[in-house]
């Protein structure tokens, strides 16, 4: 499996490196150039995954049995559609429908299924790859966006919507009353996996064996300071910071200077279920885009 993790990395860097220069060379063009570089920013996430699918297999070298190789003619048939492009774009600049439907044919190649059968097999072995599977639904939600403004788009979209989710969405509720985390389970059912915590001892726990998009959590815990536990969750993942939400009545004067110094998201209570269901999708918008 590593040779194929290899040749992996070396399609994400050459992926990488194009939507980033295309980007610059359809500037003139905001949304545009602006959605190839959040592409390109997926791509270099890309890289970082197959790095860290590197590391795995040598750390459990002999453990890991891939089902299958990719014979040069396969790599062939998913690198040329990629090639073209790239050259046509260092000899002139190519529609923007052709830089479209280039790209989707790309990435609706095999490319992608074995990049996702890489992440799949390897995941139970390491929890960043877990972060890495769920990245890979945001990068689909921005082909959407390409397939949109295709003549042929819906068949596209069509296609993409009928792909099965790669990763479940899992939000952890921290709260001391358990019916908060029932309410969110209720609200989420078929969306998101989500699981409770009622003491800080629990909820570090289950943070530090899960990859959780959303730690949602009460900031008026009794028997807890949860200040300190968010600088404890987050000390050896600083990313974690991204994919808090607070919850609480009044503020205290520390509380609020805390929330404010990190730019965290919070919610008043009582709030809203609609205000609750917005803040959770914007610090999952928020964290994909960072």
């Amino acid at each position: 499996m590593l040779e194929i993790v290899e040749w992996l990395k070396g399609m994400e860097i050459r992926a990488r490196d194009f939507y980033l220069g295309a980007s610059r060379a359809y500037m003139e063009d905001g949304p545009f150039a602006k959605l190839l570089d959040a592409l390109g920013q997926d791509e270099a996430l890309h890289v970082r995954y197959m790095e860290k699918a590197e590391q795995v297999l040598r750390e459990n070298r002999g453990k890991v049995e891939s089902a299958i190789t990719v014979d040069p003619e396969t790599r062939a048939r998913i690198e040329k559609p990629f090639l073209d492009l790239v050259s046509r774009l260092s000899l002139g600049k190519p529609s923007k429908e052709e830089v479209m439907a280039s790209v989707l044919a790309t990435e609706f190649s095999e490319w992608n299924d074995i990049f996702l059968y890489v992440i799949q097999t390897l995941t139970p072995l390491n929890r960043e790859l877990q972060l890495g599977a769920s990245q890979i639904d945001v990068h689909r939600d921005r082909l959407k966006r390409i397939a949109q403004d295709l003549p042929d788009g819906r068949d596209l979209l069509a296609r993409l919507d009928g792909l099965p989710a790669l990763w479940t969405r899992k939000l952890l509720v921290v709260d001391a009353n358990p019916a908060v985390a029932g309410l969110v389970r209720a609200l989420y059912k078929g969306e998101a996996r989500v699981d409770g915590a009622e003491t800080g001892k629990e909820a570090l726990a289950k943070i530090r064996s899960e990859h959780y998009d959303v730690i949602v959590i009460d900031l008026d815990m009794p028997r807890m300071n949860v200040m300190a536990f968010f600088k404890e969750a987050t000390v050896d993942d600083p990313a974690l910071e991204r994919r808090f939400l607070f919850l609480s009545g009044l503020l205290s004067r520390e509380q609020k200077l805390f929330l404010d110094q990190r730019k965290l998201p919070f919610v008043q209570k009582p709030g809203g279920i609609d205000t609750l269901c917005k803040a959770v999708a914007g610090v999952i918008r928020e964290a994909s885009a960072a």
